[in-house]
């Protein structure tokens, strides 16, 4: 079967959807041409998200934590994921231009990755789609999100799931909790 690259990423947001009540989902236009939707995106959009991911990779094995020489993830999220990757034979790579590279430098602030989704050959004749890979990419993303939100804490370098709940009430105004409920209602009104 042969799908066209854009599509694997749109197929694992629309499987996310289905699975997740707090989630949003952004697409950007003309990546290939400069990465100019996301160097056009409107940070507040994320201001009240924990984490980005971006399955847009070629291949079936990386996790890509650099862009141009811009960390998208540390090494604690590296350790929370890395038994994660290894279950399903991802590796830290690096990358050049993608959009949460962009998001980064933009100031996301929060753990952004880019990942492997079982393209091949991309824009050409022969691109391709392994299914068993856009299933692995999905299953390791899947898997790092499914976290309570002391898990997600202990993940960040936290050293209680109460100090993340300080933090976060500093730094977003909620608790992990109603950041979670606020962003179930905006996907909720986005799918209305």
């Amino acid at each position: 079967m042969i799908i066209k690259l854009d599509r694997v990423g749109v197929y694992i947001c629309l499987e996310a959807l289905a699975k997740y009540d707090n989630i949003k989902i952004a697409f950007f236009v003309e990546e290939e041409i400069g990465m100019k939707g996301s160097s056009a995106a409107d940070m507040n959009f994320f201001s009240d998200v924990m984490f980005v991911f971006e399955p847009d990779r070629r291949g079936n094995n990386e996790v890509i934590n650099n862009t141009n020489g811009t960390d998208v993830f540390g090494d604690e999220f590296h350790e929370y994921i890395k038994s994660f990757m290894e279950e399903y034979n991802y590796k830290i790579g690096s990358g050049t231009a993608t959009d949460v590279g962009v998001l980064a430098k933009n100031g996301l602030g929060v753990v952004s990755l880019n990942i492997g989704c079982g393209y091949y050959d991309a824009h050409s004749k022969e691109e391709k789609v392994c299914l068993t890979d856009v299933e692995n990419c999905m299953n390791l993303l899947f898997k790092i999100t499914d976290k309570s939100i002391a898990e997600i804490a202990t993940s960040y370098g936290f050293a209680t799931a109460s100090y993340f709940t300080v933090f976060c009430k500093q730094y977003f105004g909620m608790t992990p909790s109603e950041l979670r409920r606020r962003s179930k209602q905006t996907a909720t009104k986005c799918r209305e």
